[in-house]
């Protein structure tokens, strides 16, 4: 299925014997409407349309709380999401308290920590084109497609990161979740990245820079909790 990507959350109780299987899922959406990878689809009352090609980013630091504590962490660990494929990441968890847990957070980016000490291995391994430099650091997001707009077409192409000010670009998300079952489904809104961004950001943003920070604030607001 496109547009979705799952990182199984495997709960292993403290309390009682066996497993509790749960997803984390991330949904792309424009105006609650799931997008399809690589095919142009009508944005507002317009005749404007959007094709959206790449969307990946880091994740860290993700944690699940109730009532003000947390329950669960990710530790250390950094996770590279690619909303348009279905390879799972798995995470390994110990609570026995999901059922009671009222907010997730977590962190987009890289840690600023590890961007002092060059390029890493595993999913932070600069094979996956999410780094720049030494000097730079890793991209933390990158969105990449083409808008049709009065019969001219732009490429977007916005790679996102910074870790030095004033340009740091890691932002922290905290959402409130509702009941827990099975899965707990983040949507990316997209529309609210996109919203009137001809006049804030330029079409192609490639290093470490002052519409790189603006573009990091928008997309902090881009995810949301599906309620139960």
């Amino acid at each position: 299925m496109k547009g979705l990507l799952l990182i199984p959350l495997w709960l292993h109780s403290l309390i009682v014997c066996g497993q509790v299987n749960a997803n984390l899922e991330f949904v792309p959406q424009w105006q609650e409407s799931p997008i399809p990878k690589d095919v142009f689809f009508p944005i507002g009352n317009t005749s404007d349309s959007l094709r959206i090609s790449s969307l990946r980013f880091y994740l860290h630091t993700i944690q699940l709380e109730s009532e003000g504590r947390v329950v669960w962490a990710s530790g250390k660990e950094h996770f590279l999401l690619d909303v348009f494929e279905i390879e799972p990441a798995e995470i390994a968890m110990a609570t026995s308290e999901l059922s009671k847990c009222d907010h997730i957070s977590f962190v987009i980016g890289v840690d600023s920590i590890l961007q002092t000490t060059g390029a890493h291995s595993g999913v932070l391994d600069p094979i996956h084109g999410m780094y720049w430099t030494w000097q730079s650091g890793y991209i933390g997001w990158k969105f990449e497609g083409e808008e049709l707009s009065a019969g001219q077409s732009t490429a977007i192409q916005w790679h996102v990161g910074g870790f030095r000010a004033p340009h740091q670009t890691q932002r922290a998300v905290r959402l409130k979740i509702g009941e827990v079952g099975d899965s707990i489904q983040c949507r990316i809104q997209i529309d609210r990245l996109l919203h009137d961004w001809r006049s804030i950001v330029p079409a192609e943003v490639m290093s470490p820079n002052d519409s790189a920070k603006l573009l990091a604030d928008r997309f902090q607001t881009c995810f949301q909790i599906k309620q139960r």
